[in-house]
């Protein structure tokens, strides 16, 4: 048998690299496993968006309103001159000295008394919050492990945002209507 190598370390550079080429013919399938995963994520993520778009900040939107109203009434009701400004993204509530102001944003209402804060009240919607995973040593088994909880996480999304449940939050407590707050911030 004829040998081509120069020296021995020529020979176990060569199976070397013999055995990172298969490792790397391997790795292209299960590259391309992750990268099709990927894609899944992708695409279920602008599902999800979609989703929540269409049916969550309505919701919200609707509670943060509601809730405007209903305090707007309350004070009015309660013998304070309440003023409106910018769309009712700020209520001013005043009654001689006494000042409130609420403060809507996207996710949370802000009520002040003159300078102090009041309240902080957010409005949130049930969703996935996460979990737990245990991560594999392989690499190829912990990089699929991780898309597929993150996939996992969107799926669950998926169905919170096909059906959404909205709600205040306030001291760590949930409310659904917005009276039974006002009554409980007052």
């Amino acid at each position: 048998m004829v040998c081509s190598f120069e020296n021995i370390k020529d020979l176990h550079l060569f199976l070397a690299n013999v055995v990172i080429w298969e490792v790397r013919k391997m790795n292209l399938q299960q590259l391309k496993e992750l990268e099709d995963l990927k894609e899944k994520v992708s695409e279920r993520e602008g599902y999800s968006s979609s989703l929540y778009e269409k049916n969550v900040l309505p919701l919200l939107e609707k509670y943060k309103n509601d809730f405007a109203e209903k305090v707007a009434a309350y004070f009015e009701k309660s013998g304070f001159e309440v003023e409106k400004i910018g769309q009712n993204s700020t209520i001013t509530a005043k009654y001689k000295e006494l000042t409130f102001s609420v403060e809507k944003s996207l996710h949370l209402i802000s009520i002040q008394e003159g300078f102090d804060m009041r309240a902080n009240i957010h409005i949130r919607n049930r969703g996935y919050a996460g979990g737990t995973m245990s991560i594999p040593d392989d690499e190829f088994l912990a990089a699929k492990a991780r898309i597929q909880h993150q996939l996992n996480g969107i799926e669950k999304n998926i169905e919170c945002y096909s059906n959404p449940e909205v709600y205040y939050e306030y001291n760590g407590r949930r409310y659904g209507d917005a009276e039974e707050l006002i009554n409980k911030i007052f």
